[in-house]
């Protein structure tokens, strides 16, 4: 996953990516980057083809304050 950074924030975000009915699979950008890898686990009965994700993103205002942004995607699953 990769943020563009708005303004001057440089902490770290904290990732959240559910598929499915699977639990959600997390990561943390650190402070300062701007990506990270999140390992998710595809549902054993996905088919091949367009799979519905949520992404949660979380950041902390002024080291404090929660501010969340979710956002869909669609993942491929690919064939055996």
């Amino acid at each position: 996953v990769k943020v563009e950074r708005p303004g001057d924030y440089a902490g770290a975000y904290q990732i959240s990516l559910t598929v499915g009915k699977e639990p959600p699979a997390t990561a943390t950008i650190p402070a300062g980057k701007d990506e990270a890898t999140v390992s998710i686990t595809v549902p054993a009965d996905a088919k091949p083809g367009a799979l519905a994700a949520t992404a949660t993103l979380t950041a902390a205002y002024l080291g404090k304050y929660p501010v969340t942004a979710e956002g869909k995607a669609t993942l491929t699953v690919g064939g055996k």
